[in-house]
C-alpha cells in the first residue's frame, strides 16, 4: 500500500519534470486503467517536428495536440533514440532516477545522482508526411530522444534532448494514466530563408564584375538566448571569382575587421569538369552581434568577377544564412535562381556568291538607340576566314534569352558597310552554329571606257563631223582650182 502511494507521488513529480524539460506536449493512447503500469507492453514514441510551435492552446498532458492554423511541419530531420541502460521501473526509485536524468551532448551516456548510465544501440529515423516520424515496438524503459543532422533546414537551434519511459505517467483534469504510445513536440527556432539577387545592370558580359545582394532577417529567439553567430556562407560557382563585400546589419554599416571577418577558402568540388571553387565566408564579430535585434536585416553585397562560361549557360546561384547552430552545409542551395548566360554566331559573306568574307567588324549593344549613336558597345568583334564571330558570355540576368542590338562598325575592304542596326536574340549556353548570316554588296568602281551604245554613237557621230570637214576642204579646194584656171 505504502509502495503505491509512493509510485504515484514521484508520477506525478516525474511528468511534471518531463513537461518542464521538453517544453512541449506529449499525446499518447493510454492505458484506461489506473493502478500499476502493464511492463509488458510495448509502446512507440512519436516525434511531430513543427517551426517554432508556441501554440496557444497546447495541452501538456500527453493527448495528441492539434497544430494551429498557418502551423509550418518539417520534413527532413534526424531524430536518434536509444534506451538508457540500467534503470529497471519495476523499482519505485528507479523513477526518482527518472526525473533528474541528464545527457551532454556528444556523449556515451546519461547521469544522475553521480551515476552514469550507458546508452544503448542508436536507432535513426527521419521526419516525413508532415514532420512526423514514430519509432515503434518499444519495450518498456527509459529512451533519450535527441536531434541529429537537420538537413537543409535552416535550424537556429536544436530541439534540446528529452527523456521519455515507456508507459509514460500523464496528469489531466480527470486524474493520472499511463500512456504508451507517446507524441512529443521538440520546439525548434528557424532561420529566414533569405534572398539572393543580381544586379545585372553591372553584369553585362564574362569578365565584367557580377554584384548580388544577400539578404536575410534575424530569428526571434527565446528568453535568455542570445546571437551567439550571425553570417553567411556563399559556394561560388566555379564561373565566378571574389572580388570584395559590403556589410551591414539593420541597416548599420560594418567595418571590415572590426565588426565582421572574411574568409575565402578553395574547395576541391568539381563543377563542369572545374574544379578551383571558392567558399567565401561572412561572420559578423561578438561586438557587433551584441547589437542585434530580432526582425533585423543582414545584408551583403557580394561582388564578384565572371570569369567563364558553362555548357548550359547557367551559373549556380546560391547561399546559406549562418544563425546560431544553424550553419549550411555543401549541399545547401538557398534561393537557387541561377545566372544565364549565352554566346552569339554570326557569319559574314558575299550577297552575290555567298563566300566568307574577312575583315567584317561588328559590336553589340544593350538598346537600339546605343546601337545607332555607336556607344556603349557591350562586346565587340571582327570576322575570320570563315567569316564568322562569336561572341562569347552575354549575360542574360536569369531569363533564359535576351534581346541585343548588333551593328556592323566597318566592313571587309572593298564592300560596302550596312548601317542598319539589327536586333537579335541571344539564348542560354555555347552556340555551336551559325545564327545570322550577313551578306554584303561589292563597292562600285571607277567608269570605265565602253564601246558600245553611248559611246559608239559618240564616235559615230565624231566621225561624220570629221567627214563634213574634210569634204568642206575639198569643196573650196575644188572652188580654187577653177578660180585660177
Amino acid at each position: 500500500m505504502q509502495l503505491k502511494k509512493r509510485m504515484r507521488a514521484v508520477v506525478a513529480v516525474f511528468a511534471a519534470s518531463m513537461i518542464g524539460a521538453m517544453g512541449l506536449g506529449f499525446g499518447a493512447s493510454a492505458n484506461a486503467a489506473t493502478g500499476n503500469p502493464d511492463l509488458t507492453k510495448k509502446g512507440s514514441i512519436t516525434v511531430h517536428k513543427y517551426e517554432n510551435p508556441a501554440w496557444a492552446d497546447a495541452k501538456n498532458n500527453g493527448t495528441v495536440q492539434n497544430a494551429p492554423q498557418g502551423a509550418k511541419s518539417i520534413n527532413g530531420i534526424e531524430f536518434i533514440l536509444q534506451k538508457v541502460d540500467g534503470i529497471n521501473l519495476t523499482d519505485s526509485a528507479a523513477w526518482d532516477i527518472i526525473s533528474k536524468l541528464t545527457y551532454t551532448e556528444g556523449g556515451t551516456t546519461a547521469a544522475a545522482e553521480g551515476k552514469t548510465y550507458k546508452l544503448g544501440t542508436e536507432k535513426k529515423q527521419t521526419t516525413a508526411n508532415g514532420g512526423v516520424t514514430a519509432f515503434e515496438n518499444l519495450e518498456a524503459g527509459v529512451y533519450l530522444v535527441r536531434e541529429g543532422n537537420v538537413g537543409n533546414n535552416k535550424i537556429v537551434k536544436k530541439a534540446a534532448p528529452f527523456f521519455v519511459s515507456i508507459p509514460f505517467p500523464s496528469k489531466s483534469d480527470a486524474g493520472s494514466e499511463w500512456l504508451y504510445d507517446v507524441h512529443a513536440y521538440p520546439k525548434n527556432t528557424v532561420s529566414d530563408d533569405g534572398t539572393k539577387t543580381l544586379n545585372d545592370a553591372d553584369s553585362r558580359k564574362v569578365g565584367d564584375d557580377a554584384k548580388w545582394e544577400i539578404k536575410f532577417s534575424l530569428p526571434a529567439l527565446g528568453a535568455n538566448e542570445t546571437y551567439t553567430r550571425i553570417g553567411m556562407e556563399d559556394e561560388l560557382s566555379p564561373y565566378l571569382k571574389y572580388v570584395d563585400e559590403e556589410v551591414t546589419l539593420g541597416g548599420r554599416t560594418l567595418t571590415k575587421g572590426t565588426d565582421y571577418t572574411v574568409t575565402v577558402t578553395n574547395e576541391t568540388k568539381a563543377d563542369n569538369d572545374v574544379t578551383d571553387v571558392q567558399k567565401v565566408t561572412v561572420e559578423v564579430t561578438e561586438t557587433a552581434r551584441a547589437a542585434a535585434k530580432a526582425n533585423e536585416e543582414f545584408k551583403v553585397i557580394l561582388t564578384t568577377k565572371i570569369t567563364g562560361l558553362p555548357a548550359n549557360g547557367e551559373i549556380a546561384n546560391s547561399f546559406g544564412p549562418i544563425v546560431n547552430d544553424y550553419k549550411p552545409g555543401t549541399s545547401t542551395t538557398t534561393n537557387d535562381r541561377p545566372i544565364k548566360v549565352g554566346d552569339f554566331r554570326l557569319k559574314k559573306q558575299d550577297k552575290d556568291g555567298g563566300a566568307a568574307l574577312k575583315g567584317a567588324e561588328f559590336a553589340i549593344y544593350a538598346s537600339e538607340a546605343d546601337a545607332k549613336a555607336g556607344k556603349n558597345a557591350i562586346v565587340t568583334g571582327t570576322s575570320g576566314d570563315n567569316g564568322e564571330i562569336v561572341f562569347t558570355g552575354l549575360v542574360l540576368g536569369d531569363a533564359d534569352s535576351k534581346n541585343f542590338w548588333l551593328k556592323e562598325t566597318n566592313a571587309p575592304a572593298g564592300y560596302v558597310l550596312v548601317k542598319d542596326a539589327k536586333e537579335i536574340t541571344v539564348t542560354k549556353g555555347v552556340s555551336n552554329s551559325v545564327e545570322l548570316s550577313i551578306d554584303n554588296t561589292k563597292q562600285t568602281g571607277p567608269n570605265l571606257p565602253l564601246t558600245g551604245g553611248t559611246g559608239q554613237m559618240l564616235l559615230t557621230l565624231g566621225g561624220v563631223a570629221v567627214l563634213a570637214a574634210a569634204g568642206g576642204l575639198t569643196v573650196k579646194q575644188v572652188r580654187r582650182s577653177r578660180q585660177s584656171a
